[in-house]
């Protein structure tokens, strides 16, 4: 109810001129509309090729600092030599595993999970730049030519790789063809 000799022309539960209502709520629309809203990332959810002996592939975290440590796990679906690489939010494609700590060859049996960094030797350190990447999982059957020894020297290695084995990777080494991939999307932020 309205208090008597209350000016009507007024907004009763806040006593703001009709008009200076119209106004502010113009201004707030026009600021909510160049907010940029983000829905939540949801969990580091897995989309994997159909052809192919996709290996499962997981992460600890769908959304990583700079700096912060990285891990996954990776169920093979069959007996495989496994490749791991970053594709980054520039585009730019980096190989995390093997490297010259965890070695190269291995073969991972069918359906056993297996942690990656899979040793205390190494660690995957997320580092700029920020916005989407993929960790890539690449599955090779155990008669392709292993993963190339040249590539798992200390010589080959550049100063800086991202989601990175504490920079001791060789992003120059191309791993044999994939019998399967998986691929999980996550974001690095500052």
């Amino acid at each position: 109810m309205i208090p008597p000799g209350l000016n009507t022309s007024m907004n009763p539960p806040l006593l703001i001129p009709r008009r200076l209502s119209l106004l502010a709520c113009a201004a707030a629309l026009a600021f909510l509309n160049s907010c940029q809203v983000t829905p939540p990332v949801p969990g580091a959810e897995t989309r994997q090729r159909q052809e192919g002996n996709a290996p499962r592939l997981t992460m600890d975290k769908a959304v990583y600092r700079v700096g912060e440590l990285m891990t996954c796990t990776v169920t093979p679906s069959v007996d495989c030599r496994l490749t791991l690489s970053i594709q980054m939010a520039d585009g730019r494609r980096r190989m995390i595993y093997p490297n010259p700590l965890a070695g190269g060859g291995r073969i991972f049996a069918a359906g056993r999970t297996v942690r990656f960094p899979d040793s205390e030797d190494y660690q995957f350190r997320v580092t700029g730049p920020t916005g989407s990447e993929q960790l890539i999982v690449q599955a090779t059957g155990t008669t392709a030519e292993a993963f190339p020894p040249a590539a798992q020297s200390q010589s080959t290695l550049p100063e800086q790789i991202p989601a990175e084995a504490e920079g001791r990777t060789s992003p120059a080494a191309t791993p044999p063809a994939a019998d399967g991939e998986a691929r999980v999307v996550y974001r690095v932020i500052p």
